[in-house]
């Protein structure tokens, strides 16, 4: 009824314990990280159904007749997970595994579709295949992607408490960092590959998102189109003129600095908030002890995207390479390489980006007559003398007679002799809002080229 198959890795040292588990099969993987190993157990196994489990869990001894019952009950779920039950051993790892348990109480209950665990998985062999299994290269993140993947093919994932795993909690700071790391890795190569925000399912973080605000080059250019602002000034010159300094202050740091400063001060508050976690464990209570923790995990999270974007920035993807791929490309407002950008929201069923008070994006254009549409929310007139909203294409201020103006569209009109990637920039006065510190230029909707 059963196959029982161990993975291990390649460079594993321990082969006398081998002799004395009671595996039906020992497989050496290629892999060393246990996603890998998951993706290289599945690809051996034979029955028609998989249960993936981990090394450092330990399943209750009736768990494979729960599981074999909640298949016969559940005929419509195409896989489910068990119930993950805690051990711990000291505070950090009760810290832990409260961080961890939320988490999974959320993606169980309420989640619509984040319903696998790979330390008590069990899933349809068939389904497991046509949603492309666990993806080695992806670490951890793996797991959520697979989730997705089966939302994506229409199957139906449950959630069984009854059949149990006892799941071991290190609370080591040193294997957390790893772990997170791993995950975020995961994360970021996954955004890497698919073509602008267009997974509707896994939200990109806003720091991927957000990446291209410490391109130099792109931030060269909102530098030189903000002092070219200056003038002519609007009616209110003073104010003005000190919100100019300030976009010029601005982009002069990211121009000779990138992402640095954002990735120092990220470091800076990892070791804040390890401090104040390390300090909680000594002599606070457990309440404030898994506070700390999740401050702790959520700086180390933030400080970690920078790192890993900044490693792929510098060893991927020069900026030459950027512009042949946008010759073949449409203008997307929700790509995450453009300059001067916010996180993308959600407007009364809309997807918009806000712009900074100066932003700037690159838009492949065919030989021939074009215009470019900036389509806005109907949130700020942009004829406005408030909005003050000046256009530049390639540096240079775009005519009255090349722009339309519109309340919630501006529509510029070229004629390319030959195809061209342009860098369109803009600067306008910042909207008013309450308790909002952001410079808030434009609400941008979407952008067409017709």
């Amino acid at each position: 009824m059963y196959e029982t198959i161990l993975v291990v890795p390649p460079d594993f040292h321990e082969r006398i314990l081998l002799n004395e588990l009671s595996a039906d099969r020992v497989e050496f993987s290629e892999h060393a990280h246990d996603i890998g190993q998951c993706h290289a157990g599945a690809a051996k196994a034979q029955g028609k159904y998989l249960i993936f489990t981990e090394a450092h869990c330990r399943p209750e001894p009736d768990v494979l007749a729960k599981c074999l019952q909640a298949i016969r009950d559940n005929p419509d779920w195409a896989g489910f997970s068990c119930q993950s039950v805690p051990i711990t051993h000291n505070r950090l790892s009760k810290a832990e595994a409260a961080m961890y348990m939320a988490d999974i109480e959320y993606a169980m209950h309420s989640h619509p579709w984040r319903r696998i665990l790979d330390q008590c998985f069990v899933t349809r062999r068939d389904a497991y295949e046509k949603c492309a299994g666990f993806r080695p290269e992806l670490g951890h993140f793996a797991e959520w992607v697979l989730a997705a993947n089966y939302f994506r093919c229409g199957y139906k994932l449950g959630y069984f408490p009854e059949a149990r795993f006892h799941h071991y909690y290190t609370g080591s700071l040193g294997e957390l960092r790893e772990f997170t790391l791993d995950f975020v890795a995961g994360e970021i190569r996954y955004f890497n590959e698919l073509p602008a925000a267009s997974d509707n399912l896994l939200e990109p973080p806003s720091e991927w998102m957000c990446q291209g605000n410490y391109d130099r080059d792109a931030a060269r250019s909102i530098l030189a189109i903000a002092v070219k602002s200056l003038w002519p000034p609007p009616i209110r010159f003073v104010r003005h003129f000190i919100r100019s300094i300030g976009k010029i202050a601005r982009w002069s740091v990211s121009t000779i600095f990138g992402d640095r400063i954002a990735r120092g001060i990220a470091e800076a508050h990892v070791v804040w908030a390890q401090t104040g976690l390390l300090l909680a464990n000594a002599i606070g209570s457990q309440s404030m002890l898994n506070a700390r923790f999740k401050n702790y995990i959520a700086a180390l999270i933030a400080a970690q995207r920078l790192a890993v974007i900044g490693e792929l920035r510098q060893a991927g993807r020069a900026r030459q390479d950027v512009v042949e791929d946008l010759v073949e490309a449409s203008p997307d407002v929700f790509a995450p390489r453009h300059t001067g950008f916010y996180p993308i929201e959600q407007y009364q069923g809309h997807q918009f980006r806000w712009s900074d008070t100066a932003a700037a994006m690159l838009i492949s254009v065919s030989a021939g007559t074009r215009q470019i549409r900036i389509d806005c929310l109907p949130v700020r007139d942009l004829t406005s003398g408030a909005c003050d909203l000046r256009l530049y294409l390639d540096g240079a201020r775009i005519p009255p007679g090349q722009l339309s103006t519109e309340k919630q569209r501006v529509s510029i009109n070229l004629d390319a002799a030959a195809p061209r990637v342009l860098a369109l920039g803009w600067t306008c006065l910042p909207m008013r809002t309450f308790r909002d510190s952001r410079r808030l230029g434009l609400a941008i909707k979407g952008l067409e080229l017709a």
